[in-house]
């Protein structure tokens, strides 16, 4: 028994629609260097019902993101997930590293200022000791950092709050 052509669903129609959803929802960028290659946005766009666009910037440093980060930037991201300064933790100290962080995400604040900024931490790599110290130390630095400059701008607000009442 098959249907006649009217009464089969469209798939077409069922596709668009879900196109249209997808395009309301949110939208997430990954930008970040080599470790990012192979992770699949489609599999995680789908178990998280949201775009997510992942820029994968093989060498990459903290000063080339500041330049890659503009494309992303024009489709004004809800959230930016910021995977970086792998490359610059042997050149670099941890305070140049940290500072260089945060003068990035000034500048996506800036352009973005809605955007939800997540820094992701550095991944230690067990075959170069090295780098493993730095990297902790560099972890270490911006976790400080980040941690300090979210209290002080807490305190702020609760300054300001106070002084209004």
């Amino acid at each position: 028994m098959n249907k006649p052509e009217s009464q089969k669903p469209n798939n077409r129609k069922i596709q668009t629609e879900e196109h249209r959803q997808q395009k309301k929802s949110k939208y997430t960028a990954v930008p970040g260097d080599s470790l990012l290659r192979g992770i699949r946005r489609d599999k995680i766009s789908r178990s998280t019902k949201q775009r997510v666009r992942i820029g994968c910037f093989p060498g990459a440093t903290i000063e080339d993101m500041k330049y890659y980060i503009k494309s992303t930037l024009k489709r004004k991201p809800d959230h930016v997930i910021l995977h970086i300064s792998r490359n610059n933790c042997l050149a670099n100290s941890a305070a140049e590293v940290t500072a260089g962080i945060a003068t990035l995400c000034d500048e996506i604040t800036q352009d973005q200022p809605d955007a939800h900024i997540t820094i992701s931490e550095l991944i230690t790599r067990e075959d170069k000791q090295n780098a493993k110290a730095k990297i902790c130390e560099i972890n270490d630095e911006a976790l400080k950092q980040f941690v300090n400059k979210i209290v002080r701008s807490v305190c702020y607000l609760i300054t300001i709050l106070m002084i209004r009442l």
